[in-house]
């Protein structure tokens, strides 16, 4: 069965909650990456503070919220807790340019 979300869909679904969640009024500059991963269900959507992920500063890492997960048939998000069993997400593919030292 085809997605009827797609990963462009997906970021933008992202982009909405995240900013009715109060999320992007941070220390840092909110951005949802070009880039992501991919399961058969889900979109792992790479967001938060560009000083953390792309500069990899510390001080902005956005601490006790794991990956966003967009379903890709109906749209819900899916906000994993930092302590998730990332076993699932391991199986995940890359969508875009996945930087290197984001690939796992």
């Amino acid at each position: 069965m085809q997605p009827k979300v797609s990963f462009e869909d997906a970021r933008q679904i992202v982009a909405r909650a995240r900013l009715d969640l109060g999320r992007g009024d941070g220390a840092g500059t909110y951005m949802i990456a070009d880039y992501g991963f991919e399961s058969a269900q889900h979109w792992l959507i790479v967001d938060g503070d560009r000083e953390w992920t792309i500069g990899r500063d510390l001080s902005f890492l956005y601490c006790g919220a794991g990956p966003v997960l967009a379903d890709k048939f109906t749209g819900e998000l899916i906000q994993l807790p930092s302590l998730y069993d990332f076993e699932y997400i391991a199986t995940f593919v890359s969508v875009g340019d996945v930087p290197p030292d984001d690939m796992g």
